[in-house]
């Protein structure tokens, strides 16, 4: 209710059943969940968030990603209602992935495993960037999008691109 999450232990006390009881329940439900992800409407979905990904360079935080979904799909529910149907049904659809948040990065979704690759290989290269060049940095002679632009080089990619992973990883913070 109103996107809390709760322990399998919780739901388990709420209905007077174990938690493993829980899990099997929620592994059966899964599964008929992902026969029916076949279905045109969730295929059709996925397609969209991962070609809304693919735009954005292969990863996009959850909020960004979420809400141009919501937009690019027409919802006209609420936000916070869209959410959690949202990602049950990307996750069914196999084409866009979630990536929780952690230390290091906030939560985002992405199309491939070579786009995770991509975005850990991108935070590293400008975080040692940004380590080479701490003093110009933090003296104002060097501005970050300048670190950025350096790795678009290396990476090939627009300096457009770069700047949205360089916001997926909590190393850097954006004024």
């Amino acid at each position: 209710r109103g996107g809390a999450r709760l322990t399998l232990a919780a739901i388990g006390a709420r209905y007077e059943i174990t938690r493993e009881r829980v899990r099997q329940i929620e592994a059966g439900a899964l599964v008929i969940a992902r026969k029916n992800a076949r279905h045109e409407i969730v295929q059709e979905f996925g397609m969209c968030g991962a070609e809304l990904l693919r735009v954005a360079g292969g990863a996009e935080r959850e909020a960004v990603f979420i809400r141009a979904l919501r937009e690019a799909t027409g919802e006209i529910v609420p936000e916070k209602d869209f959410l959690n149907p949202a990602r049950f049904a990307l996750e069914l659809s196999g084409r866009a992935f979630p990536f929780g948040e952690d230390d290091a990065f906030h939560a985002f979704w992405y199309v491939s495993k070579d786009d995770l690759g991509r975005v850990r290989r991108v935070t590293d290269k400008l975080s040692a960037l940004a380590k080479e060049r701490k003093q110009s940095l933090l003296g104002g002679q060097e501005r970050f999008e300048s670190l950025v632009a350096q790795a678009a080089k290396a990476f090939n990619t627009g300096t457009d691109v770069l700047m949205r992973v360089a916001l997926l990883s909590k190393k850097f913070a954006m004024s």
